[in-house]
Formats: C-alpha cells, sequence, structure tokens
C-alpha cells in the first residue's frame, strides 16, 4: 500500500497509531512524515439531569467561552425569550451579538408551546438581541443527495434528516437537536453566514441545558459534497448526562 500524502487523505482523522507505517510494504511512510499531533483541553459541563434548572450553569459557560474571543455570535432557541434575556443580562463580550429564534406561529397547535409574547420581543429588542421565529423544520432537508469522503460516489437516502435527527437526540438528548435546527434555521433566513462559527445554545422544554460551538450551514449542505459547507459541531461546551426526548 503506498499513500500520496498529496492525495485528499483526511490527516484530521489520524490517530497516530503508525498502523499505516507498519503496513506499507513499500515503506513510504514514516513517523517524520505525518502531521504532528495536536491538542485542545476544554472542560464540558455534564449535568445530572435535563431540564431548565441547568439554565445558570449554561450561561456561565456561554460567557466563558465567548471571552475567549474567536466567536461573537450566539444562538439561542427561546419560545419565550426569558432564557435568552437571562443571557444577556448575565453580561456578554461588547462585540458579542445573540440572536434568538422562537417557536413558529403554529406551535400551540403542532406542539403545545405557547408563541413568545409582545412583552417578551419587546424585552429582548430593548437589549439588542434579533429575534427569529422558526420556519422550518427537519422537513427542509428532504430532498437531498447524502455525500460521504469515503467513497467516490455519492448515496441518496430518502429520509436523511431522520438520521441525523436520531444521532443528535442520542448524543446530546432535545437539547443539542434544538441547538442545531436554531443554528440552520438563523443561517437559512440570513441572520448568521454559511460557515460562521457560533455558540447554540438550546434546552429541554424550557430554560438552557446544552452549549455548542457550531459552524453554521443550511439545510441542504448539511450531507452536501462540499465539507467546508456542512454542518459541523466542533466542540459541546454542556450536556446533560441523561438525554431526553419527545418522541
Amino acid at each position: 500500500m503506498i499513500l500520496d500524502l498529496n492525495s485528499n487523505y483526511l490527516w484530521t482523522r489520524c490517530r497516530h497509531c503508525g498502523a499505516c507505517i507498519d503496513a506499507c510494504p513499500e515503506a513510504a511512510l514514516s513517523w517524520e512524515e505525518l502531521p504532528a499531533a495536536g491538542w485542545d483541553d476544554r472542560a464540558v459541563r455534564y449535568f445530572a439531569a435535563p431540564g431548565p434548572q441547568n439554565t445558570i450553569g449554561v450561561i456561565e459557560v456561554v460567557r466563558h467561552r465567548a471571552r475567549a474571543g474567536d466567536v461573537s455570535t450566539v444562538v439561542c432557541g427561546s419560545s419565550s425569550g426569558a432564557s435568552a434575556t437571562l443571557l444577556v443580562d448575565a453580561g456578554l463580550p461588547a462585540r458579542c451579538r445573540v440572536i434568538n429564534v422562537s417557536a413558529p406561529p403554529d406551535a400551540f397547535e403542532r406542539f403545545g408551546w405557547r408563541p413568545m409574547t409582545p412583552e417578551g420581543k419587546a424585552e429582548l429588542a430593548k437589549r439588542g438581541v434579533a429575534i427569529l421565529e422558526q420556519q422550518t423544520d427537519w422537513a427542509a432537508f428532504a430532498p437531498v443527495t447524502c455525500h460521504f469522503s469515503a467513497v467516490p460516489d455519492k448515496a441518496e437516502f430518502a429520509r436523511p434528516e431522520l438520521l441525523l435527527n436520531e444521532v443528535l437526540l442520542d448524543v446530546g438528548g432535545n437539547g443539542l437537536k434544538t441547538a442545531v435546527e436554531c443554528v440552520l434555521d438563523a443561517c437559512l433566513q440570513g441572520a448568521i453566514t454559511k460557515g460562521e462559527r457560533v455558540i447554540g445554545v438550546a434546552g429541554t422544554g424550557r430554560g438552557f441545558d446544552t452549549a455548542a460551538v457550531i459552524r453554521a450551514t443550511v439545510p441542504e449542505a448539511v450531507f452536501g459534497e462540499d465539507p467546508a459547507r456542512r454542518l459541523d459541531i466542533e466542540e459541546v461546551l454542556a450536556t446533560p448526562k441523561t438525554k431526553r426526548r419527545y418522541y
């Protein structure tokens, strides 16, 4: 086996185990040719259970992460706006903007969620928070083409959004799923740009229990051919140990 170091091999997946060096019959690889190992130690805040009792803990994590200076936008999922108000009042860097994505107008009929009140919108507007209503759901992913870097051809799936939905629920519960939905929706509405790194914040029911650094994209690019435009959850900042889903 000869590995062309100038090929499209994904070095980011290299585990530095050396197995390829030992296996190569042409002795074409050496440790000197492998990229340097590097890492960045960052803590994840784990909550014992999902729910609104974690809101203040998530806000602390978001404030700390925003001070690093490499992310300047926070996208919240708050139907009432109360949790987003708490986040802004807790104090973020001056350069940091906050976008809140609330439930769609028909959310009460579909899910029993109350729409944001005029008073809630006024409080957010007073704090300079951009207010969006959710315009799309997982149905916006279909029909799309899935692309996998490991194989040269593309594969079609009838409902790829269901696969992503299940993975997000298994990894981070309803909070992570909602945070990703809000980032996708904000990007789809033009409030953030494709490829922009943002902090997505959401919860399970009311309040916040999840935060993650997410590279924004739009639904049709999540499974697209260009890796630079796909969804990327770069860091999980806070998440419940016990995952909860509503279906």
